[in-house]
């Protein structure tokens, strides 16, 4: 356990120490957000024509959910008659309380999680502009 704590505290220190700064070539970080809409973004070392950033954003989104309710109703049940007997003398119907299921459909706000790929397009560092390269 010892020899583990001695290798991960100085790479942790070695990775908070070397990242994080920006250097003179870099894109404007305002170039990064598109609208302005999303969160900081992460943009790339080098200026390069297929270089690109990914930006996350949260949107609200609706999702459909359903879920099963019981609905009371009566109905009638005839009395049985048999081919002997006469027409008039029917009995008295009953009457019977059954259940149904009907389905019950509500949308609910969910929290989706969404990448937006942004491109650098014009590229402009210190050795001059890289034009925008089609992509066929």
């Amino acid at each position: 356990m010892n020899s583990i704590h001695k290798y991960l505290i100085p790479a942790l220190l070695l990775l908070v120490l070397s990242g994080g700064t920006l250097q003179a070539g870099e894109p404007c970080l305002d170039a990064c957000i598109e609208n302005g809409k999303c969160g900081p973004p992460c943009c790339p070392q080098p200026c390069d024509p297929y270089k690109a950033t990914c930006n996350g954003c949260w949107e609200q989104d609706k999702e459909e959910h359903y879920c099963w309710q019981v609905e009371k109703d009566f109905v009638c049940i005839p009395p049985v008659r048999f081919p002997w007997q006469k027409c008039c003398d029917l009995g008295c119907p009953r009457i019977r309380k059954v259940s149904k299921l009907k389905i019950y459909k509500y949308d609910c706000d969910v929290c989706k999680f969404k990448w937006n790929l942004k491109k650098f397009y014009p590229c402009c560092d210190q050795e001059g502009c890289i034009p925008e390269v089609s992509s066929k």
